[in-house]
């Protein structure tokens, strides 16, 4: 606030928006009120929590003294009337013999040795001793070179065997014979076509064309 009150002493723009100095010091005032009031909420709360701690003890106490009256009256069997109050009822302890406490002497002693439970003079004495210690100098020199690894020789590669390319083979040729066949029946097809489309156009019977055509070539007609 005061280096407001001393070096802004008119309109100043930040962030595009214009302040004058009362609304700079009420931006930083409203954080300065935030922080009292929790500070003042915080310090109620814990005197609050304080007066609830010492109330309880009061109370515990009242409640042990009340507990003990409803049983002088009512008797120490008198479970209704205490469950009604939230109490139980004390528990009966039977006379213990010199037996039964030299018994409970004994288990205690050995839970303790078993456990081995110390009290804070036995702790005291336990002291940890090391013996033959022996303590080697380190000096600083020259740092020994690290071993080299054996230079491996890398394995020799195989030369890679040439693909030969199968040779094409031509196919087998036909018999004079068959090949001869093939042209007279492709010949015999193409006359039988021929013959049909003039027999068509000259208006004569089929078969009279081809024994026409089939007369050329040497044969008749089939």
């Amino acid at each position: 606030m005061q280096g407001i009150d001393k070096h802004i002493t008119s309109s100043i723009t930040i962030n595009g928006t214009a302040y004058t100095p009362a609304d700079l010091k009420a931006v930083f005032q409203s954080q300065i009120t935030a922080i009292d009031a929790n500070q003042a909420l915080h310090k109620q709360l814990t005197d609050g929590v304080a007066n609830a701690k010492a109330l309880a003890k009061t109370v515990n106490n009242m409640f042990h003294l009340l507990r003990s009256a409803l049983i002088a009256q009512y008797g120490k069997n008198s479970n209704a009337v205490l469950n009604d109050f939230g109490m139980t009822v004390p528990k009966t302890l039977g006379a213990k013999t010199v037996d039964a406490k030299a018994t409970a002497q004994a288990k205690r002693t050995a839970t303790r040795a078993a456990r081995n439970t110390m009290g804070s003079v036995q702790k005291k004495a336990v002291k940890g001793n090391v013996v033959g210690i022996t303590v080697t100098p380190v000096v600083a020199g020259t740092p020994s070179p690290a071993p080299s690894s054996p230079a491996t020789t890398p394995p020799s590669a195989t030369p890679a065997q040439p693909v030969v390319a199968p040779t094409p083979t031509s196919p087998a040729e036909p018999p004079k014979k068959a090949r001869r066949d093939g042209l007279d029946a492709g010949v015999d097809t193409d006359l039988g076509r021929v013959a049909a489309g003039w027999a068509q156009s000259a208006r004569v019977p089929v078969t009279r064309a081809r024994t026409h055509f089939f007369r050329f070539k040497g044969a008749t007609s089939p």
